[in-house]
């Protein structure tokens, strides 16, 4: 018998004077307060590597500079290869990139290790989805010896994230 919205106060006044009657869920703004505060922060620490008006997406230039410092800063566990070039780079174009993939896994475990491959941002306008892929990569390699479900996963497993599948149309948008 009700919903939940998040409301400036032009949008609930235009909703009380139309006759609906609004109450605040305390516990529910400071969540979502907390979480803008989270966001925030994590926006302001990424800075100059952010597309122009969305500061929570990574540019192609910083994903990949995460990416490099995440092989190095666990070189046990992770390795970043190019796998191929774009059609741009391949086509002798002045722009173009290489496609790159950072594997995840632990090499010291005897275990075998299934592949998974995660391919994201295969479409230009899919800001999102580069992102999520590189937290992911930032999560297993961060917690892989405090969380024993990663440490099984990077056990048992050998993860491979392109994170930008298609860099040169990423940067169109990011323009």
């Amino acid at each position: 018998g009700y919903a939940v919205f998040d409301l400036d106060a032009g949008q609930r006044s235009k909703l009380e004077r139309a006759g609906f009657r609004i109450t605040t869920d305390l516990r529910r703004a400071r969540e979502l307060a907390d979480w803008r505060r989270a966001t925030e922060q994590a926006d302001l620490q990424r800075g100059a590597g952010t597309i122009p008006g969305f500061a929570c997406y990574r540019t192609v230039d910083a994903t990949h500079a995460t990416l490099a410092d995440l092989a190095a800063a666990y070189p046990d566990r992770a390795t970043l290869s190019e796998i191929g070039d774009t059609w741009q780079a391949d086509a002798g174009a002045a722009v173009g990139d290489s496609i790159g993939v950072l594997v995840i896994r632990n090499a010291s475990s005897p275990h075998p290790k299934a592949p998974l491959v995660i391919a994201a941002a295969q479409h230009a306008r899919e800001l999102a989805t580069a992102e999520i892929a590189t937290r992911f990569a930032e999560l297993l390699l961060a917690s892989a010896d405090i969380d024993p479900d990663i440490g099984w996963l990077l056990d048992h497993r050998e993860i491979h994230i392109i994170a930008q599948a298609n860099p040169d149309g990423r940067r169109q948008v990011e323009l």
